[in-house]
């Protein structure tokens, strides 16, 4: 019996000084070995004949593993200077976490880690990770993670790990690791955004709440400012005391700081606000900078409070954090304030606003 050979996956061009072949390495696609030796005969043919490039060339050259431009640097295809000790994705993906430290940060590095190893391996080097096989992350992610005893990840899910993917090998680029990240172009999935988990929050069901907080006043604060005015758990971490100030027209308001995309943020403290900031005010410790110092780098926060609702009795509702503040948009929309004074109070836009928080 004659044992069947695997095809090789075989480029070959010639310049002007020699002929050069060389094998793609294992797990390359058809689809990008063909455009490999399409690209390869280009640049061969500009050098031999002395020709023009044609348009978007280099910025598909760029595209390329590492190693397949270092064969092309070596005969002057290309610039290409070879990178020094680029990690394995295990190497840099412990040099991401610790470059990013804190309680808050943990879960999402150990989740980032989850979703990239159990589908290139912790040995990977950055540069062999091509952008057809990043391209192949998503489906992967939705339907053959539990082939490995993981769970396949809902759409939600796979676009905001997609998310954290893509601002970690940004992160390799910044580090000189990689040209250009492989998950640059990877679009993630179009999402709709599940309308049966929306619910409005009254004023009934949240002064119950408050209630079933053990006179915590940080605790009752926190719901407080994710109800009343829309905060997000980001946000609530790094409030301070120092961001509330008077108007010149008497009307008292804070300042939210800008998180990501999202400019500083300007937030009138409601009436209905007041009492829960001035018990804070009330219960100030010398020396504390932050309106919840004690629950700030608590990451489970959110749990803490459903905890307590159900040992009063209480049901919590869906979407912890999301719901209060999409219940203070819909009310404050519904007060007449215009598009302009939500963008100045949530951040969001208005198409943000009418996909993910606004009633018909």
């Amino acid at each position: 019996m004659t044992r069947e050979r695997k095809s090789r996956k075989q480029v070959t061009y010639t310049t002007s000084k020699r002929r050069r072949s060389f094998e793609l390495r294992s797990g390359t696609s058809a689809k990008l070995w063909v455009a490999v030796k399409a690209l390869c005969k280009v640049l061969a043919d500009s050098e031999r004949n002395k020709i023009e490039l044609p348009p978007g060339t280099m910025e598909r050259v760029n595209l390329l593993p590492d190693y397949v431009k270092e064969y092309l640097g070596k005969d002057g295809l290309i610039e290409w200077t070879k990178r020094k000790d680029v990690p394995t994705l295990g190497v840099f993906l412990e040099e991401y976490a610790a470059s990013r430290p804190g309680k808050s940060k943990e879960s999402m590095n150990k989740r980032l880690t989850d979703y990239l190893v159990t589908y290139f391996g912790v040995h990977e080097r950055l540069d062999e990770i091509a952008p057809s096989e990043a391209a192949g992350i998503l489906s992967h992610w939705a339907n053959d993670r539990k082939k490995k005893g993981k769970k396949n990840l809902s759409p939600t899910t796979r676009t905001k790990a997609l998310s954290w993917v893509k601002s970690a090998f940004r992160a390799a680029v910044e580090w000189g690791y990689l040209e250009c990240s492989p998950f640059e172009k990877v679009k993630g999935d179009n999402v709709e955004t599940n309308r049966k988990r929306h619910y409005r929050i009254s004023y009934e069901e949240f002064y119950a709440a408050v209630g079933s907080m053990d006179k915590d006043v940080e605790l009752e604060g926190i719901l407080a400012f994710a109800r009343l005015a829309g905060l997000r758990p980001s946000d609530l971490k790094d409030l301070r005391f120092t961001y509330f100030e008077r108007a010149i027209n008497g009307r008292d308001f804070f300042r939210v700081p800008p998180t990501g995309k999202t400019g500083e943020r300007i937030v009138p403290l409601f009436d209905r606000l007041r009492p829960f900031y001035d018990a804070l005010v009330a219960a100030k410790q010398e020396g504390q900078v932050y309106l919840f110092e004690r629950y700030r780098t608590c990451t489970n926060v959110g749990t803490l409070i459903r905890k307590k609702m159900l040992k009063a009795g209480l049901q919590p509702w869906e979407q912890f954090f999301v719901n209060p503040r999409r219940t203070r948009i819909n009310e404050l929309r519904d007060k007449g304030y215009s598009q302009q004074q939500l963008t100045v109070i949530f951040g969001n836009s208005p198409l943000v606003r009418a996909k993910n928080y606004l009633e018909n």
